[in-house]
């Protein structure tokens, strides 16, 4: 599931059904009283008639964005083929969405497809959507051959783009994060148990040759990590991403650099640098990290 703040200040909680539908909750005003669940129904109501229950409905939990002018925007990964795992070679899943027709407020948008790269269906994990600096929705997702694809709004909150990839070799569903400068930071659980990471280097970007390539973050103890991770920003602008592993707990890295060195920028015009101890060369923001910490088993 998952929680986002409408733009009056209220939170609204998305989650998948027991009957694969998408329900949400709201509040009512901010800080106040909750709704009682309502679904917005199957991404492709008309397949279940036809074929097993589930058919139709979400492959994934939910992930949120919200748009330029305030209205969220909710995206999912739903089946269209009859073949379910493990029956079927491949998933036969593609990629969805829902979104308010008005800030803060409904009617609901019909569920549309955004299909899924050329040749594939989707894997059945959840996708990562992230917010441009420029308002525009970014959404990443994976194939069954653990690469990843993205696509984003051409303008925001209007027309998307083509499938593009940005390869990788994944086991979970990304997330994604703007770090303090605007650009967008993509993190996932890699087939080799290792945290993974990859970044625009460029704003806003549209070009796959302005996105770095896989970085990896390792794991705590070598002993891999499990599950897909989770991520935010603290308030002094660093990421910090949080996962389980194969140990007792939660573990934990953030980026140890808060801010780009002011004025020292590339030919391309982004900042490349971190404050540093005085004398020591500059580091990356996204390749400086501390190490892997823990937060204990409860």
């Amino acid at each position: 599931m998952q929680a986002i703040l409408n733009a009056d200040g209220r939170l609204e909680l998305f989650a998948m059904g027991s009957d694969q539908t998408l329900v949400h909750v709201w509040q009512k005003w901010p800080n106040g009283d909750w709704s009682a669940w309502e679904s917005l129904g199957k991404p492709h109501p008309t397949l279940a008639p036809s074929g097993p229950d589930w058919l139709g409905g979400l492959a994934s939990v939910p992930a949120v964005g919200s748009n330029f002018d305030g209205r969220l925007e909710v995206f999912v990964t739903a089946y269209i083929d009859p073949n379910r795992p493990p029956l079927a070679v491949r998933p036969g899943c593609d990629l969805c969405h829902i979104w308010q027709t008005q800030p803060s407020d409904g009617p609901w948008s019909a569920w549309q497809s955004l299909d899924s790269p050329p040749g594939w269906p989707l894997k059945e994990t959840a996708p990562g959507v992230g917010r441009n600096a420029d308002g525009r929705l970014e959404v990443f997702v994976c194939t069954p051959d653990n690469a990843l694809w993205h696509r984003w709004q051409t303008f925001p909150h209007l027309a998307w783009s083509p499938w593009e990839p940005l390869g990788g070799s994944m086991r979970s569903a990304p997330v994604v994060a703007e770090n303090l400068d605007g650009w967008l930071e993509v993190f996932a659980w890699g087939t080799d148990d290792s945290l993974q990471h990859c970044w625009q280097n460029v704003k806003n970007t549209t070009k796959p040759e302005e996105w770095s390539g896989w970085a990896s973050r390792g794991s705590p103890e070598q002993k891999g990590i499990r599950g897909a991770p989770s991520v935010s920003r603290n308030k002094n602008g660093t990421l910090e991403v949080f996962t389980m592993w194969n140990g007792p707990g939660l573990a934990h890295i953030w980026q140890t650099c808060r801010a780009a060195v002011p004025g020292r920028r590339t030919e391309a015009g982004r900042r490349t640098s971190c404050l540093l101890t005085p004398g020591k060369p500059p580091v990356s923001r996204r390749t400086r990290t501390a190490g892997w910490k823990y937060l204990a088993a409860v």
